[in-house]
């Protein structure tokens, strides 16, 4: 791309905001680099983004600049080293039956508007306590965040449908650059634990990455420990961006070494 150095330049150049509460740990601080965009990239320009530890959340693009912590570590699983595990196998085989859906650009509906807000109320409001959860979820509003984080900036995205029998069961939103496909966002029926939904996707989103020629399925951050963002690890081979070097090293060799959160750059 003839415009690669310049974009990498302003990336580097963007001011760090505020300190603000950490969404992972109530008792850290974070911060970001972080801009606003709405329009369509080159394709290389996502890569860009991607390589550099950028992520999306609508039109809103950031990467983790915190001051004393670099727990979040950018994770991405090259197409052609992947390998199934037993348990991975068992998923795809248990969900075999599902029909997947790609569409360009991603377009919400009333029956993803439905789904989503069963799957934000049972994973979290409910998780808290009913009486807690039954008070605070709004309709409205989590409609609202589905919208702005799935459709909104979503010019160089695909979505990906799955059906059973017709019925939506999982829908996920995903960039696409030249060589990288990154995950933003996936919603599934909430009471099919079972069939590991979750799982599902991911593999999905490889397996759809393979057929398209593509390098890379970035997963986003994986927090080592963190109940929630550990997950990730059951995927590989792959790769963790080293925060203090800034490339993308094998990461069984960088577990080996990383020591924990410290203090960042």
């Amino acid at each position: 791309m003839r415009n690669e150095g310049a974009f990498e330049r302003f990336l580097f150049s963007l001011p760090r905001t505020p300190e603000h509460p950490c969404s992972y740990y109530p008792d850290r601080r974070a911060r970001l680099q972080a801009f606003l965009f709405d329009m369509r990239f080159p394709p290389d320009c996502v890569d860009v983004l991607l390589h550099r530890g950028f992520r999306r959340s609508g039109n809103f693009h950031y990467r983790t600049a915190c001051p004393s912590c670099n727990a979040c570590l950018g994770y991405r699983v090259p197409v052609s080293s992947f390998r199934l595990t037993r348990s991975q196998r068992r998923v795809a085989r248990r969900n075999r039956a599902l029909e997947r859906t790609v569409i360009s650009p991603p377009d919400p509906s009333a029956e993803k508007e439905a789904l989503y807000l069963r799957y934000q109320y049972r994973q979290h409001f409910l998780r808290p306590g009913p009486v807690k959860a039954a008070s605070e979820f709004h309709t409205g509003r989590t409609l609202r965040v589905m919208h702005q984080q799935m459709y909104t900036g979503s010019e160089n995205s695909v979505e990906m449908e799955w059906r059973r029998d017709g019925s939506l069961v999982g829908f996920a939103v995903f960039d696409v650059g030249r060589s990288t496909l990154s995950a933003v966002y996936s919603v599934y029926e909430p009471d099919q634990g079972r069939l590991s939904p979750g799982t599902f996707i991911i593999l999905e989103a490889i397996r759809w990455a393979r057929e398209c020629g593509l390098t890379w399925v970035n997963l986003g951050h994986c927090i080592p420990g963190h109940p929630k963002m550990e997950y990730k690890r059951r995927f590989g081979p792959a790769e963790i961006l080293d925060p203090a070097a800034g490339t993308w090293v094998p990461s069984d060799r960088f577990m080996a070494s990383w020591r924990g959160p410290c203090a960042g750059s």
